[in-house]
């Protein structure tokens, strides 16, 4: 027979504090049961959902679920909650931004909240395959050295330092603004295809190199707010413009020109542009601020690149008859921007500059932020024809009427500008609450003129409140140099600044121009 001795050794190690065999058998059994279990559950390298949160998450839900408020369906009602913990999964991220939206769809399926045909679209969307088809135009200028060439010239002019980088954006969004009326192609299929090559080819600011805080979150952020504040200084800024113009006329009585567009927002929104790179230099300033060894690293580069290759000219030819297309298609009705983009797209793909194999196919981020954007799109969309905007805005009606005019305005205007937190398009937006609210503002006895422009200009600016939040946002998000958190943080830093210029300047300057 085995010794006492021998005995213990075939057990597993006491633990600490046992010294009675029965607590050894115990503790042996119990180590037994773990040891074989976690290994075949596989937990040990689980990468699914973080299981607290969404225990959490699931807590919460199953008590909001049913608090069904009073005049509004219980359909309407749970697609709320579901966008409500949609974006608080995007915030929180217990799984990737796209995986997140999957979720949401399955939820608002199996819970029978939606339809399949509803749930799904958006994917048909024209502004969600307008960005898809942004990706694949920024990949020519990249795989051409098109965007490279670009990048130079650019840091040889102002890449002194990184707000003279900030201004120079800034000034590009400024020109091409009142000329390319979809605020994402001027933002996505312009723009940031020259600025990723700037970032990770002069400044070695790369998201994969963990170097993105060096300069490219700054200029990512500066971007996106040039391209908020540009769509909002003109009627042809972006295509919510368009509506707000149509709405204002319908709903208030107020024709909003061209011209009389430009003057209203002309003051306050000049300062608004001029002030905002500082604003974000002192909100999200980069790690390197000057620069001055730049342009002539810029002029070397060039000269090693040498002259135009075939491709870059046919990449050159393509773009500026995107440009054209952007500009007169729209104007005279002729072709729209997301078409532009396939033609354009095609036209890369038939001269060779792209390959449908190695470039269209494994752009893995375009197909993300199509996930993501449309679930987003859809779920807002849904919200609006549901009449959860329409429930809303009668709710806040009787409160208005018992303030004065200039409190409830101002009140309506902020509600009107945070709303946007539920929604994934300028259009959307301005649809569901324009003139929901602005009626209600105009009826409290705010002059009709100035809830007009008020709201006008209020529409577009709040696109840089979130990532989802405007045509351009996913496609800047997508490069990685800003997290959820600091995109929402600084987006509510710079809604302040303007929310301040439009709230003192704006009704000034409206006062001078006759609006009040």
């Amino acid at each position: 027979m085995a010794t006492a001795e021998e005995r213990k050794d075939e057990r597993l190690p006491l633990v600490s504090g046992d010294h009675g065999d029965d607590k050894h058998v115990a503790a042996e059994k119990a180590h037994f049961s773990w040891r074989a279990l976690w290994p075949n559950l596989g937990l040990h390298d689980w990468k699914g959902i973080a299981i607290l949160p969404f225990l959490i998450t699931l807590m919460i839900g199953g008590v909001v679920w049913p608090l069904v408020p009073p005049g509004l369906p219980a359909k309407t009602w749970h697609l709320f909650v579901i966008f409500a913990f949609t974006i608080f999964g995007i915030i929180t991220a217990p799984l990737p931004v796209s995986a997140v939206a999957i979720v949401a769809i399955a939820v608002s399926l199996t819970t029978r909240t939606l339809p399949i045909a509803s749930a799904l679209s958006a994917f048909g969307a024209p502004v969600v395959w307008l960005i898809v088809f942004a990706f694949f135009i920024a990949r020519g200028f990249i795989v051409t050295g098109l965007g490279k060439r670009l990048c130079y010239i650019v840091l040889g002019q102002v890449g002194q330092s990184s707000l003279g980088l900030a201004y120079g954006l800034t000034v590009a969004e400024l020109v091409l603004a009142p000329a390319v009326p979809s605020n994402t192609a001027r933002g996505a299929a312009v723009l940031l295809p020259i600025l990723q090559p700037l970032l990770k080819d002069a400044f070695a600011s790369d998201p994969a190199l963990k170097t993105e805080k060096k300069i490219g979150s700054f200029l990512v952020m500066v971007a996106l707010h040039a391209n908020c504040v540009t769509s909002a200084l003109y009627l042809t800024g972006c295509a919510a413009s368009a509506l707000t113009a149509r709405m204002a006329l319908s709903a208030l009585g107020v024709e909003l020109g061209w011209m009389r567009w430009f003057m209203a927002m002309s003051v306050p929104g000049v300062l608004d542009v001029a002030l905002m790179p500082l604003v974000l230099y002192w909100a999200y300033p980069p790690e390197v601020r000057t620069t001055p060894e730049a342009p002539q690293l810029a002029r070397e580069k060039l000269k090693e690149m040498g002259p135009l290759t075939r491709k870059e000219i046919i990449m050159i030819g393509t773009f500026v008859l995107l440009i054209f297309l952007w500009i007169f298609g729209d104007l005279f009705k002729f072709i729209d921007a997301t078409s532009t983009a396939i033609v354009g797209v095609a036209i890369l793909l038939l001269t060779g500059v792209l390959d449908v194999t190695q470039h269209i196919i494994t752009e893995k981020a375009a197909y993300d932020t199509m996930l993501w954007f449309a679930t987003l799109v859809m779920l807002a969309g849904n919200l609006t024809k549901g009449g959860f905007f329409d429930w809303l805005s009668g709710h806040v009606s009787p409160t208005m009427s018992k303030l004065p005019w200039l409190v409830a305005m101002i009140v309506l205007s902020l509600l009107f500008y945070f709303s946007h937190y539920a929604f994934a398009s300028l259009t959307a937006h301005t649809a569901s609450l324009f003139s929901a609210l602005g009626v209600v503002a105009v009826s409290a006895g705010a002059p009709a003129p100035v809830v007009a422009v008020m709201f006008a200009a209020y529409s577009p600016l709040s696109g840089c409140l979130t990532q989802y939040g405007s045509g351009p946002s996913p496609a800047y998000f997508a490069t990685g140099y800003v997290s959820v958190v600091d995109w929402w943080r600084v987006g509510l830093i710079v809604s302040a600044w303007h929310l301040l210029v439009f709230n003192t300047v704006g009704l000034l300057w409206w006062k001078v121009i006759g609006l009040m």
